[in-house]
């Protein structure tokens, strides 16, 4: 009678669990794909006026802006080094505003952005979901320049 040992258990164990991590390795390099060919379709696109029924992401919209709210300082790392996103929120109307990322500054730079009024009149760019934050980012602070997190619940407070 053939019995099994503990060796063999753990070889069996080894074996399907990278035959498991191979095939998920596959399944995302399929998904990435399929991502990237949707966002060169959506490049060559040309833009739409934004509508809130727009739901799908990575949309090229574009609207006109009534007026632009002081930016939000959005806390990051990027490879290493403390710095900010830029998010400036636009009025287009007298019940919608729309977050724009203007990008990544340097803390050092952070004052030569306090007091800059962005004054396009016409915006394009692509459509995007906020994202929850981590278990890890930090509570917004009301008493600080910068939030760690994109909360609508903490914006329409201040």
């Amino acid at each position: 009678m053939f019995k099994i040992k503990s060796l063999d258990i753990f070889f069996i164990f080894f074996v399907l669990a990278i035959f498991l991590l191979g095939t998920w390795q596959v399944f995302r390099l399929y998904k990435k794909k399929n991502l990237i060919f949707y966002l060169e379709q959506n490049l060559k696109k040309n833009s739409i006026n934004f509508n809130k029924d727009i739901s799908e992401e990575y949309t090229k919209v574009k609207f006109k802006k009534n007026r632009s709210n002081p930016p939000i300082f959005l806390y990051q790392l990027k490879k290493g080094e403390i710095g900010f996103k830029v998010i400036v929120p636009y009025d287009i109307d007298n019940s919608s505003v729309i977050l724009i990322d203007k990008g990544w500054i340097r803390k050092k730079n952070i004052n030569l952005l306090k007091n800059t009024s962005f004054k396009d009149n016409l915006i394009e760019g692509y459509t995007k979901k906020i994202r929850p934050k981590n278990l890890f980012t930090p509570k917004n602070s009301l008493n600080e320049d910068f939030v760690y997190s994109i909360d609508i619940e903490y914006l329409k407070k201040t």
